[in-house]
Formats: C-alpha cells, structure tokens, sequence
C-alpha cells in the first residue's frame, strides 16, 4: 500500500535542501519544518510522515543513519535509494515510474491500493508527491528553488485574430529520447492557410524540447 503524501509540495525543495543545512535535530517536529520553510502552513505537518516512509526517522521522529546520510549525500543517492524501497509496489509495476504523467502514476497507484478506501483527489496528491521527490533527487543535489515548476504558470491558451485554441490535459511525459504528448487543439473555422501556419509554429515553439 502506498498512501502516503503533501497536500501540497511547493516547500518540498526548500525542505529537503534546508535539512542539509541545518544540524541535523534531535527528534524531527513540524516545528523544525517550519524553520525551514518559514511559513505557517499546515500542509508542512505532512513531511513527518513522508520523511517516516522513506526511512529518514523512526517511529518517534528520530533521525534514522539514512537521514545522517542523506544530509551528507551531493549526489542524492541516498534519497533515490529511499524512493525506490518507500515505493517499490509502484517501481515493481512500471521501471520507468518516475518518467511517468502524473494520471499515469495515479492509474497503477489505483490498482496497488484497490484493497484500500482512498479517493481520486488523494490519489492525485500521492501520484503529485511521489513525482516531486523524484524530480528533485533526479535534478541536482541543491536545485534552485525559483525552478520549481509547481509555482510557474503554463499558458493554456493562445489567441490569433480572435480566433483561440487550447493546449491543455498534457497526459504523459515520457523518457527525454521518448515524449508523448497528447494535445487537444480547438482549431478556428477558417479557410485562411496563414492562420494554421501560426498556430502551429506557436505550437511548436512552446513545446520544443
């Protein structure tokens, strides 16, 4: 079973490059979160519990050697070795998990938790948590902070001489030499061959790898 998760990771990055900075404490508190992501948000009680799963503290909120270790890791093997046992229900179903969409996670999610009793919408935020961990321990030891996508508007749409089309519902990015995109296209009802023209260069230059 796997349902653990963060209502919401846009602290994930400022917690897990701070408990690199910070001595590592004597037993792991939401307070200690909090000095960290100086904020006050509830949502941050949640990383006792995640850091529990993936093996950083004990039952008690004790740090574990694998905390010890990860606040010593440049390379954050540490963190994907702690990823891949907290998660290995899900690794055991696809190689390539962590290289999956968010609705494609959450849909082999549904299945190894099909005993359990755990809604879509939490679904959703265990699929959400699962790929930001991987992210970040596949980005870079200490990855900037301003490059969190979560906090980053993506345009939906374009518009073209009062005409508009949708790019949205991105299903599945794949391996860096394998992207699928799946692309809904509201297409404006014109026999003007420059307007597709643009369009599609649009298209192309938001989408270009």
């Amino acid at each position: 079973m796997i349902d653990f998760y963060l209502n919401g990771t846009n602290h994930l990055i400022k917690v897990m490059n701070g408990i690199k900075k910070k001595r590592v404490p004597n037993i792991f508190t939401h307070k200690f979160v909090k000095e960290i992501t100086e904020s006050e948000s509830t949502y941050d009680r949640d990383y006792k519990e995640l850091f529990q799963k993936l093996g950083l503290i004990d039952s008690h909120s004790n740090p574990t050697e694998h905390y010890y270790q990860y606040t010593q890791d440049e390379t954050n093997k540490i963190l994907t070795k702690r990823i891949k046992e907290a998660y290995s229900e899900l690794f055991d179903m696809s190689n390539n998990a962590d290289k999956l969409g968010v609705n494609k996670v959450a849909e082999r999610l549904k299945i190894i938790n099909a005993a359990e009793n755990i809604d879509d919408k939490t679904t959703i935020k265990i699929a959400e948590t699962f790929l930001a961990l991987c992210r970040y321990a596949e980005n870079s030891s200490t990855p900037d902070e301003n490059n969190n996508n979560e906090d980053k508007e993506k345009p939906d749409n374009i518009v073209y001489e009062n005409n508009m089309f949708n790019l949205d519902d991105i299903k599945e990015l794949s391996t860096e030499s394998n992207v699928n995109l799946f692309v809904n296209l509201q297409l404006p009802e014109t026999q003007d061959e420059e307007i597709y023209e643009k369009i599609f260069k649009a298209y192309k230059k938001i989408y270009k790898k």
